[in-house]
């Protein structure tokens, strides 16, 4: 919980930081992403995909090779991602 409480507290302090200088520029293209990775095994982390979908009330689908949810809001999003093991094993090994 504490590693969540700091995260909410970073992201109002960056929207307090860049709402009391409106000179700061972001540009349409600017944006802002939280992604969370599921732990296990492929199973394992599709359902957990899956499962936060539906609490969000978001779809859950392949992305390439990655199975992920997301809500956006505007320019700034939170996704759930899972990476299965092959595809993580194949960027280790490529020096990701």
């Amino acid at each position: 919980m504490v590693e969540r409480r700091e995260l909410v507290e970073g992201l109002r302090a960056l929207a307090r930081f860049l709402e009391a200088d409106p000179r700061l520029p972001v540009g349409e293209a600017a944006r802002v992403e939280l992604s969370y990775f599921p732990m296990g095994c492929d199973g394992r982390q599709e359902d957990e995909v899956i499962r936060l979908a539906k609490r969000m009330g978001t779809p859950a689908g392949w992305e390439g090779a990655l199975f992920v949810t997301e809500k956006r809001f505007g320019q700034v999003a939170y996704r759930v991602v899972s990476i299965p093991r092959a595809v993580g094993e194949r960027e280790r090994s490529a020096g990701w």
